[in-house]
């Protein structure tokens, strides 16, 4: 990211800000070393926690509500494309003005893909573009898997 040290971008909303990363000798109680010195064996899990200071806690199965089906909608988290899109939506309606009316209608678009190809988003694309191309070299994109919709 060194790349895009010191850069801003037109209207002042994106700009790159370095961090500093501090380690610690703490370790932490399930970390893979930690495990390692108690277990025989240590292995990958599909297994996540998702908790949001909010109040949702939802235990996920490779992505998917734990006792849910993968790509049925009850099985999407909360922090998922569709549920984050829904909260957006949910925000937007709540807010008034000449600007924001502009945003409740791109996020009524019918799919995540015409939310995420809005003209609004355009500068956010710009940026992304050229990060991708200057500091992200390699990065491989994911595409895809926005034609759903925001119901079943």
């Amino acid at each position: 990211m060194r790349a895009l040290a010191g850069r801003r971008w037109e209207g002042g909303t994106y700009r790159f800000v370095p961090f500093r990363v501090v380690t610690t000798r703490e370790e932490f109680e399930f970390s893979k070393r930690a495990v390692a010195a108690r277990a025989e064996r240590t292995s990958a899990s599909n297994l996540a926690v998702a908790w949001t200071r909010d109040g949702v806690e939802e235990a996920l199965v490779g992505g998917v509500l734990q006792g849910r089906r993968q790509f049925v909608l009850k099985g999407a988290s909360a922090v998922s494309r569709r549920g984050m899109w829904k909260l957006t939506a949910e925000v937007a309606g709540m807010l008034d003005g000449e600007e924001e009316t502009r945003i409740r209608e791109g996020l009524a678009a019918r799919t995540y893909d015409e939310v995420k190809g809005d003209a609004l988003l355009d500068g956010r694309r710009a940026v992304k573009e050229e990060v991708r191309r200057d500091a992200l070299t390699g990065w491989i994109q994911n595409t895809g898997g926005g034609g759903f919709t925001m119901e079943a």
